[in-house]
């Protein structure tokens, strides 16, 4: 008899270090997983700002050559534009649509890069409200 109480203690044992090593298992999983995220978003921020950096030198030239179009585009005015049509100066139309539609190709990258910034600095702040949200949290212990 006493053997089978001795077996039966083990099995009992054996159980309860697995419950207890199950425990462990998962509060280490929940204290790793704020870090974890934490790590995601960093890695997220830093391919944001690589991607941004690669583009920001085109991008700058792109929305300079844009800016540069527009203002000599307002300059040449719609008057031009109406004469040309009045004239039926095909060719000279062709051109000028073609110019507007690289003007806006510009336009449109540089709003492209406004956006990754904008995704840029959400990403910060999210990574300053996680970590202010960290500090304040109540200490376990």
């Amino acid at each position: 008899m006493s053997e089978q109480i001795d077996q039966f203690c083990d099995n009992l044992k054996t159980r309860l270090n697995a419950i207890e090593k199950r425990l462990l298992d998962a509060k280490a999983a929940l204290e790793a997983a704020p870090q974890q995220a934490k790590q995601a978003l960093e890695s997220r921020v830093a391919e944001v700002r690589t991607s941004l950096e690669e583009r920001r030198h085109e991008v700058e030239a792109m929305k300079q050559r844009a800016t540069s179009d527009l203002q000599r585009a307002v300059a040449e005015g719609k008057q031009r534009v109406e004469e040309w049509k009045s004239k039926r100066e095909h060719d000279r139309l062709v051109r000028h649509a073609e110019h507007s539609e690289e003007s806006s190709k510009s336009l449109l990258l540089a709003a492209a890069l406004a956006v990754e910034e904008a995704e840029m600095a959400s990403l910060e702040a999210l990574a300053a409200r996680k970590a202010a949200d960290e500090i304040s949290a109540p200490v376990k212990g």
